[in-house]
């Protein structure tokens, strides 16, 4: 009897030992799934493919939120082609990094699709195209902004109930009592005469360093094609100001913040996407723009405008040798068609189906492209061989480009392994349709 009731004290202990380990192997389970999803974040909108292509942070898909902004997406664990996330609204969540060049990608671990039933809808901003001749620029700002232009500032307010705009002058009034608490952007002309002091502008004795620095300016580089311009930040970013000068005049751009910092960071990026936007318009001379046309004496190259090009021919090589830089440029690649090319960095781009002459077409704009959105330049892989225009060897390849359609774009084409790509570019932005084009690699 006493040797029965040791095994019973035995086998009760071994029971509680087992019991205690399986206890503690949950709890350690538990403790290493929390540190799995510890860190996430989480972002809703909707999945949009990049058409098979790849960016250089390894990113296959767009995640448009609903404020109109997007962020890249990438997953080893999920598929995120399939069906069942396409053209729906989701949640998803993953741990969220920000590349060189300021675009933020999700590692996706997880994706709940949304009740649309349970859902608010949200209007998404819409990105509109505006000029001014007065002011020698253009730009796209969001219709969640209210504009409005005098002689010497163009003003963007974010809309609120005390907006008024008045349609038939397509005329922006604002209210006497507008609450001070909205964001805004200024662009103002401080003087179009090419005498004028920028230093004293900006409250300081002269552009050297040391008076830079006492003042609280850095040099800063804005619009796509980074110009120079002297940037100061006040009130930890709360307002922040741009100066520079072109041959046709000064400007100063200035954003407010609102009084929600919690907005702070996403009107300050508007901020930046509305500069990226920028473009500045040169008084014209001879038909050809002023700064192009500067550019074209100092490097020698041989002028190409609608006034020359007549008296050339065909596949006639007119440069030889030019070298074009692609140093801020990303790149971006297609495992499926076997190529790749540079493309500028803060660009977005998406997969189309617009060109009936090519088998696969990519759109290509430094606003975000809405699902199947036309971009201002396009990349076109050709069904046949059909390069036309002069001939110009850029970055050791023959390039031929076709300045004669009409339609305001030039046309490059490139021919390589069997395929011809074409790239078509505003006529305003033909170097970066140079960089791209002779980029291409197979």
């Amino acid at each position: 009897m006493k040797n029965k009731n040791v095994y019973l004290i035995l086998l009760l202990s071994f029971s509680l030992f087992l019991f205690s380990g399986c206890q503690n192997k949950v709890i350690n389970e538990k403790a290493i799934n929390q540190n799995t999803f510890a860190n996430q974040e989480k972002r809703i909108g909707i999945i949009q493919s990049l058409g098979g292509a790849k960016t250089s942070s390894g990113a296959t898909h767009l995640l448009r939120l609903n404020n109109g902004t997007t962020i890249y997406l990438e997953s080893d664990a999920l598929d995120l082609n399939s069906d069942k996330y396409f053209d729906k609204e989701v949640e998803v969540s993953g741990k969220i990094t920000r590349t060189t060049d300021g675009k933020d990608v999700m590692e996706v671990v997880n994706i709940d699709i949304l009740d649309s039933e349970n859902t608010i809808s949200q209007d998404v901003p819409v990105w509109i195209s505006y000029f001014s001749e007065n002011f020698g620029i253009s730009f796209k700002y969001r219709d969640d902004y209210l504009l409005s232009e005098d002689d010497k500032t163009i003003t963007l307010t974010q809309k609120s109930n005390d907006n008024i705009l008045i349609s038939e002058n397509d005329t922006l009034i604002t209210s006497n009592n507008m609450p001070n608490d909205l964001a805004s952007i200024y662009f103002r002309i401080l003087s179009k005469n090419n005498d004028f002091d920028l230093a004293k502008a900006m409250g300081i004795s002269d552009l050297s360093s040391e008076s830079l620095i006492d003042g609280g300016f850095v040099k800063s580089k804005i619009t796509q094609k980074g110009l120079e311009s002297y940037k100061v930040s006040m009130d930890d970013g709360n307002s922040i100001s741009y100066y520079l000068k072109t041959n046709f005049a000064t400007y100063e751009i200035t954003f407010i913040s609102s009084n929600n910092a919690e907005s702070l960071q996403k009107e300050q990026n508007l901020f930046y996407d509305i500069l990226f936007s920028l473009n500045f318009n040169y008084e014209v001379e001879d038909g050809l723009v002023m700064s192009e046309k500067h550019n074209n004496e100092s490097t020698n190259i041989v002028d190409t405008s609608m006034k020359n090009i007549n008296n050339l021919q065909d596949n006639q090589v007119i440069v030889e040798n030019k070298f074009v830089s692609v140093d801020n440029y990303d790149t971006f690649s297609s495992d499926s068609l076997n190529f790749s090319i540079k493309y500028p960095k803060g660009f977005y781009f998406s997969a189309s189906y617009n060109d009936k002459d090519a088998s696969r077409t990519y759109e290509f704009s430094n606003m975000p492209l809405d699902d199947g959105g036309v971009g201002d330049i396009r990349l076109s892989i050709l069904n046949k061989n059909s390069a036309k225009g002069l001939i110009e060897n850029i970055n050791g390849k023959n390039i031929y480009i076709d300045k004669s359609v009409g339609d305001g774009n030039y046309y490059y084409y490139f021919e390589n392994n069997n395929k011809t790509y074409r790239i078509s570019v505003p006529a305003n932005k033909s170097s970066i349709g140079e960089a791209m084009i002779s980029s291409i690699e197979n």
